[in-house]
């Protein structure tokens, strides 16, 4: 065995269904031009890397990634959580 764990099965696939399904509400690049400004106003000089304001990420609905999941816990011989167990 890889790796051995003092938490429950359950309590872990509820934990990586958690982290897989969350869906960000706003894109991490947004903060770098908010912290940009925050450093010029304390005086500092700032310089910001064009691809620091890219946002590349790849959105499947919801739905998408719960099937994704669901078929992988299941070809993994598990079981999903109840829905409200997650995050």
């Amino acid at each position: 065995m890889l790796f051995s764990f003092d938490r429950p099965s359950d309590a872990l696939l509820a934990d990586l269904a958690g982290m897989l399904l969350y869906e960000i509400g706003r894109s991490p690049a947004d903060t770098v031009p908010w912290l940009a400004e925050r450093e010029r106003e304390a005086g500092k000089s700032v310089e910001v890397n064009p691809l620091a304001l890219r946002d590349d990420r790849v959105e499947l609905p919801r739905e998408r990634k719960t099937e994704i999941l669901a078929r992988t816990v299941v070809r993994l011989g598990l079981r999903l959580p109840a829905e409200g167990n997650r995050g």
